[in-house]
Parts: C-alpha cells; structure tokens; sequence
C-alpha cells in the first residue's frame, strides 16, 4: 500500500497507516493518562520549579487538556475531530506558550476558537503558525536534539513531541519550559531528566523523562 504525503503550509502530514516522527499527527493519549486528563485519576505532583537553573514556568498558566471547561468541545469545533479532552495537547501546549509571550491568559478554549476562525488547521491537524501572540515568531519544526532545545528555551517555551514508554512513535505534546546544566550532575550532555515541561495531559509540572523519547521540537521565538 503506497502513502500519499500532502503539504499544506507549515505542516506535514501523512494521509495512510502509520506517522513518521518528523510528521505531524492528530495525537491521542493512552488510557492511563486519558483518564488523568479527565479528572478520573489523580494527577501526577509537580516537580518544584525551583529544582531548575532557568523555568519560565511561573509566568505559565498550568491547563490540563481535559478540563470541564472546555475539554469535551472538538478540535477546531468540527464534528469530523476529537475532543479536546482525548487530543487536544497540542492546542493545550500552544495555548500556554501564547499566554507565556502575551503576559495574559489564553485558555485552550480561546485559542481552539482563534484555530478554528482563522482556518488554522487542515483537518484535525494543527497549523503551528497559527494564532500567535504579537512579536511571536514560528521557526519550524526542529530536530530532538536536547543541547539545541536548551538554547531555544532560553529564549522561550517550545513544544516537544514525545512518545511515552511502550509506544515507538510519537502520540503527544508537551511544553518545555525549563532545564538544568548538565554540569550539576556531573555530565557534560544533556538527557531528558534536565528539562522541566508543563504537561497537558496532567496539567502539572514534571521532567521531560516522564517520556522515553523526544522526536522533534515545534521552535517558537519571542520578544519576552
């Protein structure tokens, strides 16, 4: 069976079975953090944001994807997608990233609204250039290299696509907002335990080695 790849702008998607990691995909999450998104399970603590050399976290609303407030609405407000709830992680990350760079709350809600108007999708993808904050730039999709998210997260939160254990592609977003040097604990490379990200699925703060792999970096620059 062969797979047509179509590009819609500044986004990749394939159009049969399977994902490529450099792809985009409509990402779902597993049972058990599903049911954490839902409010059925409860929630993993937060790593202190203090534990980090740099974390814009304070400055983050922390929002869950499968809050009442707006987790049983569809993706893009289209019949044809998902809840935010089952896979909204990817409008949940932008929509802290935007409230990070704009200095006020952008709710997942508000900014799948501002998705949906602009026609900021293609299907039940997200369009990453869409719906940015005044001075926010989008760069791209960048490669899983933790020293070169080290650098971009300096100059702001960036969104990962991970895949949890036990999956071998990736099926989620998430936000990372800090890191440690490498240095503290006597290494000279980054691994993921050094970085801190605000998770969608749980709507708390934990290290980037909740996941077993990052596969490529959503690359945004602003002027905070």
């Amino acid at each position: 069976m062969q797979c047509r790849i179509f590009v819609p702008i500044a986004l990749v998607a394939a159009s049969c079975g399977g994902v490529d990691d450099e792809m985009e995909f409509v990402p779902e999450l597993d049972p058990a953090m599903a049911d954490i998104a839902e409010g059925k399970a409860d929630r993993p603590e937060d790593v202190a944001a203090a534990s980090f050399t740099w974390s814009a976290d304070e400055k983050i609303p922390a929002f869950r994807q499968g809050d009442p407030a707006w987790g049983r609405r569809r993706l893009f407000n289209s019949s044809r997608c998902k809840t935010l709830s089952k896979s909204g992680c990817a409008v949940t990350a932008q929509a802290m990233l935007m409230s990070f760079h704009s200095g006020s709350k952008t709710t997942p809600r508000e900014q799948n609204d501002c998705l949906a108007n602009r026609r900021m999708h293609s299907g039940c993808l997200i369009r990453w250039e869409g719906c940015r904050a005044a001075g926010v730039k989008y760069l791209g999709t960048g490669s899983s290299s933790l020293s070169k998210l080290a650098k971009d997260v300096k100059n702001g939160p960036q969104v990962a696509a991970v895949a949890a254990r036990g999956r071998t592609r990736c099926h989620h977003f998430v936000l990372v907002t800090g890191f440690d040097k490498p240095s503290q604990r006597g290494r000279s490379e980054y691994w993921r335990e050094d970085f801190e990200i605000l998770d969608p699925a749980t709507g708390s703060r934990r290290r980037l080695d909740a996941y077993r792999r990052v596969c490529s970096i959503r690359r945004y620059q602003g002027n905070r």
